[in-house]
């Protein structure tokens, strides 16, 4: 359920907002920030497939030892459509036909790469504390998440649910600081620039849909964040 990164102590940690398979967009971006796949890393906020022209590459950068994301409601889709535990017409009116095209055996590969190398959260250390990252929605408290992952007698479906669809907060129904973390990082709903709430930072600028796409480095969170902190 929580993946854990160390402190990069050799490069410089970036957050990158939506991909939906726009790869190319993506590589240019990198270029751009002067990324370096041998000591910076790249925390991605879900949805990595989907709408976009190449989500397979997207899906494939979860094999990159510099790359590392948290399972979108776009993986919760194609996953249980893979397992028949989700309409599969409904999948691909939002954007999944993609996924028809392939044989049953590269189907297979993708899904078990996003069970696999998906978690639900992503706590990356750093010198300033814990940055969080998660999908959609995130609870009130943070450390349900490690009493989720802790304990074998909890499990808490709606929260799960919430952390990959949910979108309580970014519409004003529910509100105050993330409690058990210094910083979270989400996607899921774009929006027109980075958006902030409370310690939240909103970077899902909607690249599918020929806006840009938001990468921050972790000083810039803690920069956001500081603004309205």
């Amino acid at each position: 359920m929580i993946k854990k990164l160390k402190k990069n102590t050799t490069g410089t940690d970036y957050f990158v907002g939506d991909i939906h398979g726009c790869y190319e967009q993506l590589m240019e971006a990198l270029v751009k920030i002067k990324f370096n796949a041998n000591t910076d890393r790249l925390i991605s906020v879900g949805d990595l497939v989907d709408r976009g022209p190449d989500s397979v590459k997207c899906l494939n950068l979860l094999k990159e030892l510099w790359f590392h994301a948290v399972s979108g409601n776009h993986e919760d889709m194609m996953v249980r459509t893979f397992r028949r535990q989700w309409p599969s017409d409904n999948y691909m009116r939002n954007g999944g036909r993609w996924f028809f095209h392939l044989p049953y055996e590269q189907q297979e590969e993708l899904v078990l790469l996003a069970d696999t190398k998906m978690p639900l959260v992503i706590e990356v250390e750093t010198d300033i504390g814990i940055i969080g990252v998660i999908h959609a929605n995130a609870p009130d408290d943070w450390q349900k998440y490690h009493r989720l992952n802790n304990d074998k007698d909890f499990f808490d479906d709606n929260l799960v649910e919430d952390t990959i669809w949910g979108r309580r907060r970014i519409y004003g129904n529910q509100s105050g600081r993330v409690k058990g973390i210094d910083y979270v990082v989400v996607g899921h709903t774009p929006v027109e620039d980075v958006t902030v709430l409370e310690n939240i930072v909103y970077i899902d600028t909607g690249a599918v849909y020929n806006n840009s796409l938001t990468i921050l480095s972790v000083d810039e969170v803690v920069n956001y964040v500081g603004k309205v902190v």
